[in-house]
């Protein structure tokens, strides 16, 4: 028997949602029928609109609580016995639009659409790989966010109502239908001319967060040139920063002690002084000869640790122009601007908490920093009072730890730019695909519609390529291949027909040079760019840090206060007083501040436009 030839009866079956259809039971009339047409565009869901005769009834009435229909149609041999009954449409009755009633006829719309559609579409969008789908550039959820530049991702199947991957990315089917289309239908249109350059304006903004611990102690004895040492430490003891206390500029002491160290070897904790008989609190009624004081000397070991912790706003931004390496003549320029709208730290981490207790390896979130727990406790009212503490044999250790992170997209301040990063580079890649993909939307500068036999493309879709021949086409051989723009199927009792338009590229596709860039496949007719971004210093602003420590009045030079006094007859306890030993720290200030990064990017790489159309000479 030969191949079929020609279509039988369509059906309509009116159904609910749970209905699987059936080649067999389904082939029934539910809702009878004087026109059908299916139709679907490029980024839309296919749709359906059926003529029947109303007689006055409302759609309700019409439908019976019955909101699906399902078109399916007889494939019949030459000699019109049956082969099959194939389904052509599965969809959802469409009652937004305008529908007057009282009508001898009435059209209802259908849509191929699912209630869980936003769900599908997401899971169909998630299998595709990066930078094709770049994280921070938008809601990768939302098929024109996923890659801006092309007409869809995502084709909507009219039998399924299930989603597939566009053709721009996953293939698709061509039909080559040849001279075999009505050649009185044949229109074609001239577009604009492709575009000459796409220049990408990618921009990102974000805080970046910075912290820092500073060992004061040990700079204290860096300027003391050694431990502290004084003869009178009581008031250094009593104005020593506690735990907690602010050192002002936004830093906190987080550990701090001032401990007697003992007598270095060799040394003597004594200082005598000779005080006048006669002077002050040493007078003796009767006494001649001079006095000796013994004062003790200590020396201290400082201990003293301040943290704190800023922010720094940072903006950046590359230019990209991608230029059309195709041959053909070409016109304009179109600048896309693309803003990195999820440039932050992945991680979803609580924030630290206080009077809660915390295991060992716990993460929190502090000062806009994550921290790692490094033995169970319960925090006090803040983590840097609960970041150091004393253990058993004296020594001190860090209870919490900062990761190794800023909590920015730059993953630590030492990167020079957030587009070194590999996150950065996506982007990169990704603007680069939305420029090549604008430049391929673009040279498609032509247009065909034309009619064909509907049997000849039931399976069609808007992922599809389709080419045809005719000599009344201006190029070379009157022979184009172009993606599938639209299409709609008529069906009636005198006709089945399909109407198709498809967008046509022009060019040879022969690259004319002006890339300077490697460029290779990626997938399909995307293309990936070999880059290296130039590397910038990073403009912290302002810096942290302690500027200067002084230590003033040790015991020498209290020693030698009061050997002055003494001599010149004055009370050795007041030299003692007005000379205390002291320590004064000056820091830098620890608060936030804004800082612009620009980098600038040209000639990237030429895009090599692929043939569809190439004009007679």
């Amino acid at each position: 028997m030969s191949a079929p030839a020609h279509l039988g009866r369509l059906w309509t079956r009116a159904c609910d949602e749970t209905h699987d259809w059936s080649a067999t039971t389904d082939r029934v009339l539910d809702l009878p029928w004087y026109g059908i047409d299916i139709e679907e565009g490029e980024g839309d869901f296919p749709s359906l609109e059926l003529k029947i005769e109303a007689d006055g009834r409302t759609v309700d009435e019409i439908v019976s609580g019955l909101p699906r229909i399902l078109i399916s149609v007889d494939r019949l041999y030459a000699d019109g016995s049956l082969v099959d009954t194939i389904l052509l449409f599965d969809g959802l009755l469409d009652d937004t639009g305008e529908i007057e009633f009282g009508d001898a006829d009435l059209t209802l719309r259908y849509q191929a659409i699912r209630a869980d559609w936003e769900a599908l579409q997401a899971a169909v969008l998630a299998g595709l790989s990066l930078p094709i789908v770049d994280p921070c550039a938008g809601d990768a959820g939302e098929a024109h966010e996923a890659l801006d530049g092309i007409p869809s991702l995502v084709t909507w199947s009219r039998t399924t109502r299930r989603p597939t991957l566009s053709s721009i990315v996953a293939g698709g089917n061509l039909f080559d239908v040849g001279s075999g289309f009505d050649r009185e239908s044949l229109r074609i249109k001239r577009k604009p001319l492709p575009l000459e350059r796409v220049d990408v304006v990618l921009s990102g903004e974000w805080t970046e967060a910075l912290i820092g611990e500073y060992d004061v102690g040990a700079m204290i004895e860096v300027a003391a040139g050694g431990e502290l040492t004084s003869l009178n430490p009581a008031e250094l003891l009593e104005k020593w920063p506690k735990p907690g206390a602010d050192l002002g500029g936004g830093y906190v002491v987080s550990v701090s002690s001032l401990e007697d160290a003992g007598v270095p070897q060799g040394a003597s904790n004594e200082v005598v002084v000779q005080q006048a008989a006669s002077a002050g609190r040493t007078f003796r009624p009767g006494a001649t000869q001079p006095q000796s004081i013994r004062l003790r000397k200590w020396w201290l070991k400082p201990r003293l640790l301040a943290t704190a912790s800023s922010s720094v706003k940072r903006a950046e931004q590359v230019l990209i122009s991608v230029y059309n390496g195709g041959q053909g003549a070409k016109s304009g320029v179109e600048r896309v601007p693309l803003n990195l709208d999820r440039l932050a730290f992945d991680a979803a981490v609580a924030d630290w908490q206080p009077n809660t207790h915390y295991g060992k390896g716990a993460i929190v979130r502090f000062a806009a920093y994550l921290w790692r727990s490094n033995e169970p406790h319960d925090s006090t009212s803040s983590l840097w009072l609960d970041r150091w503490y004393r253990a058993d044999d004296g020594d001190w250790s860090a209870r919490w730890e900062p990761m190794p992170s800023d909590g920015s997209p730059l993953g630590g301040p030492g990167a020079a730019t957030y587009f070194q990063t590999p996150r950065g580079l996506l982007s990169i890649d990704h603007a680069i695909l939305v420029a090549i993909q604008k430049l391929a939307y673009s040279q498609r500068s032509w247009e065909a519609t034309f009619t064909v036999d509907a049997f000849d493309v039931l399976d069609i879709s808007c992922r599809d390529m389709v080419r045809i021949v005719s000599d009344e086409i201006p190029c070379v051989g009157g022979e184009v291949v172009g993606k599938v723009k639209s299409y709609r199927f008529a069906f009636s009792a005198e006709d089945a027909v399909c109407e198709i338009t498809i967008a046509i590229s022009t060019g040879s596709g022969v690259s004319g040079g002006l890339g300077a860039r490697v460029v290779s496949p990626y997938a399909g007719s995307v293309y990936r760019v070999a880059y290296t971004p130039p590397a910038f210093p990073v403009p912290f602003a302002p810096r942290m840090g302690v500027s200067d420590v002084r230590v003033t009045n040790e015991a020498e030079e209290q020693a030698r206060l009061i050997q002055e006094a003494a001599a010149a007859g004055s009370e050795v306890s007041h030299a003692l007083d007005d000379a205390p030993t002291s320590v004064r720290v000056a820091t830098l200030p620890a608060g936030g501040g804004e800082t612009s990064l620009g980098i600038i990017l040209q000639g990237v790489t030429a895009y090599q436009g692929y043939r569809g159309i190439r004009l007679r000479a």
